[in-house]
């Protein structure tokens, strides 16, 4: 998930010791989640974002037993 610094600065401060807990190492990512994060950073340098909404989508169409109560 990408935010704007200005939302992870507001986080920081709801949450403190949010940053610490990061760095200590308890919010790991996966191998496959960071190349996920590589894959997305990459397509949206070359300028091939997709929209919430398209995301929201396709996920419903794939998943539909993940919304069936929305």
């Amino acid at each position: 998930m990408i935010i704007p610094i200005e939302d992870w600065n507001r986080i920081k401060e709801k949450y403190s010791g949010l940053e610490d807990e990061i760095n200590d190492g308890l919010y790991q990512l996966s191998k496959e989640q960071e190349k996920s994060i590589d894959i997305a950073l990459d397509a949206m340098s070359n300028g091939e974002e997709i929209s919430h909404k398209s995301v929201m989508e396709e996920t419903r169409e794939k998943y539909p037993q993940l919304f069936k109560n929305r």
